[in-house]
């Protein structure tokens, strides 16, 4: 049996790692240079991409969309060849302004020569001691939830949440032997392959299943004449019918939270709010009541079979749908469609308004900041009838595809579980690799 190696004491973020590793601050290790404050009047179409902290994603990855890049010119980036990012340069999230400061003190890896500019609010670290720290192993000890915690907590303001150079290069790193480190970023980095190749899966198959549902809900099965009518080209053998006239409308409260211990505590009786609706089948919910809240409040049970539809809490909430696959209540906040099932199936029903959640933005309007509909704008939402058995057809395809997807999500997440694991034991030293024909165990 292998005896257990000691541990030493370090400062935090880690507090204790193996004996045969060092560790180091940061700011020994590397070179660190702050971000170019660019005028964003200045911005142009096309040219070198200015990496800000929006760049910089929850798993420590860049990401780039169109609502978050921005290039300035190739001559502007002559100018500042002090601020060019290099192939393998880590940068590094100083500004955070997401209540669970999700980004701040991550890093993220550039991928490329001559083709991002660091910009203010984001700090870029160049490795100097390369037979002591590989980057690869920095770049997931700065993704490592010890180290986050640590940097969150070192982090200023209130709205806004800032960490400073001098935070940065003050924190201490462990520093296991090279071939080590090596050999944790390879492992950790195999994992990160597998996520990624479930992600390529998932966005793949829902550009399918988006085809399929804009062939299907518009085409039908087997059709070959078609009609217009006031919500565009339908197969001729179907009918355009408002909610109202397939369903009737129902809606909740939510009990007082004064008489919590009355109206929620031991509540058996399922009840649904805006969170737990997930645009699919609902079989559990985050709260229940109690039978006394039933009875003292204007809340009523809403049979499984019904959908329901978020009204409120702007363009995010409004028009997300859930199929009750249980007897619940509901708040006020939703609109609960009791159907008529000789007209139109619940399943499809709950995917057409997931086609057509975007038809809610003609409606939407509030005084307040975030826009709102009606129960009234839910009963004249068009809808189209085919028979019940094409229904059938097509909310089985659409269905079996979605499924795919939720197979691939739940494999992503396993996956992730994963990675967070080994992070915690490799990054630890509290498990130790196998290098060289050499096993380190603890």
């Amino acid at each position: 049996m292998v005896s257990k190696p000691e541990r030493k004491q370090v400062p935090q973020p880690l507090k204790s790692i193996p004996n045969d590793w060092d560790f180091e601050q940061l700011g020994k290790l590397i070179d660190f240079k702050n971000g170019y404050a660019f005028n964003s009047s200045n911005y142009t179409e096309e040219g070198k991409i200015i990496l800000r902290m929006s760049n910089i994603s929850k798993e420590g990855k860049l990401q780039f969309r169109e609502d978050n890049i921005k290039y300035c010119s190739e001559e502007e980036y002559n100018h500042l060849e002090s601020f060019h990012l290099k192939e393998g340069d880590l940068v590094i999230c100083m500004t955070d302004v997401t209540p669970e400061k999700a980004i701040i003190g991550r890093t993220a890896v550039i991928d490329a020569d001559n083709k991002y500019i660091l910009n203010q609010r984001v700090g870029r670290i160049r490795i100097t001691e390369g037979e002591r720290i590989l980057g690869s192993f920095l770049h997931y000890f700065t993704n490592f939830d010890l180290y986050l915690k640590f940097m969150r907590e070192r982090c200023s303001g209130s709205a806004q949440f800032n960490l400073s150079t001098s935070e940065i290069k003050s924190v201490y790193v462990p520093l296991p032997p090279i071939a080590e480190q090596r050999k944790i970023a390879a492992i950790l980095s195999s994992v990160d392959e597998a996520i990624e190749k479930t992600e390529a899966i998932i966005e793949q198959t829902e550009k399918v299943k988006k085809g399929l549902m804009q062939q299907l809900l518009t085409k039908g099965i087997g059709h070959t004449k078609f009609k217009k009518t006031e919500i565009g080209e339908i197969p001729e053998e179907w009918e355009v019918k408002t909610i109202g006239e397939i369903g009737s409308l129902k809606s909740g409260t939510t009990p007082s939270r004064e008489k919590a211990e009355l109206y929620y505590k031991s509540g058996e009786i399922p009840w649904v709010k805006t969170m737990d609706l997930n645009n699919s089948f609902i079989v559990d919910t985050h709260e229940k009541v109690t039978n006394l809240a039933l009875e003292e409040t204007s809340l009523s049970i809403i049979p499984k079979g019904s959908v329901l539809v978020a009204m409120y809490g702007g363009f995010n909430q409004i028009g997300r749908t859930g199929l009750l696959k249980i007897d619940a209540t509901i708040n006020q906040a939703l609109t609960a469609i009791l159907i008529n099932t000789e007209l139109i199936e619940p399943e499809f029903l709950l995917i057409w308004l997931n086609y057509k959640v975007n038809h809610w933005k003609k409606f939407a309007a509030s005084s307040r900041k975030d826009p709102n509909i009606t129960k009234n704008d839910v009963a004249n939402f068009p809808v189209v009838i085919p028979s019940l058995e094409e229904q059938r057809k097509i909310y089985t395809t659409i269905l079996n595809i979605s499924k795919k997807i939720e197979n691939e999500i739940i494999k992503k997440q396993q996956l992730q579980i994963i990675k967070k694991g080994l992070m915690q034991v490799l990054l630890t030293g509290k498990v130790r690799v196998k290098v060289d024909n050499e096993v380190m165990s603890q």
